[in-house]
């Protein structure tokens, strides 16, 4: 159910969000921002595939109390080309809150100029390669390409590798 646009986003709120399939989103005379808000968890499943942001400025996945398990089934992509500036949020947010909040990423990760934020009221678990590469001259971005908060510790698999030009 659409939640509100009081925001400048389309919010949509699941009780439990489960992505098992390839996300396509289409906006036409809307925002160009979109909000997944799910009261429970929110994760990822087979078979999946790549979850194309070309068509949008902003996705936000949020739990209002649980947690956010993303898998290597489900990945992230955008060609577009245009630098972030401090009044544009990140490309892709994913925001666990609550006291139950942790985040497992374990998805892939495939941007242009495009920034990806990962926030956790408890623990970040990254488990995947993140290479997000700006085309765009880091001296002169005021958003990092990736950005990674947790309430409480971040842990990543030694096998991880997060490339960018600005962090």
């Amino acid at each position: 159910a659409l939640l509100s646009t009081a925001t400048n986003y389309s919010i949509f709120e699941f009780l439990d969000l489960k992505i098992t399939g390839e996300p396509t989103i289409k906006v036409q005379r809307g925002w160009d921002r979109v909000g997944l808000l799910s009261d429970g968890a929110i994760t990822s499943g087979l078979p999946c595939g790549s979850f194309n942001l070309d068509a949008l400025d902003r996705l936000a996945l949020i739990t209002v109390n649980d947690s956010i398990t993303l898998g290597p089934e489900l990945s992230f992509a955008s060609t577009r080309t245009s630098v972030p500036t401090l009044s544009k949020n990140s490309a892709l947010t994913l925001y666990a809150r609550g006291s139950t909040g942790d985040l497992f990423f374990g998805s892939a990760v495939n941007f242009a100029d495009r920034s990806l934020e990962l926030v956790a009221e408890r623990n970040v678990h990254v488990s995947s390669h993140i290479p997000a590469n700006s085309t765009s001259d880091p001296v002169t971005r005021v958003v990092p390409d990736i950005n990674i908060l947790a309430g409480h510790q971040f842990v990543f698999e030694p096998n991880v590798r997060i490339s960018s030009a600005c962090v």
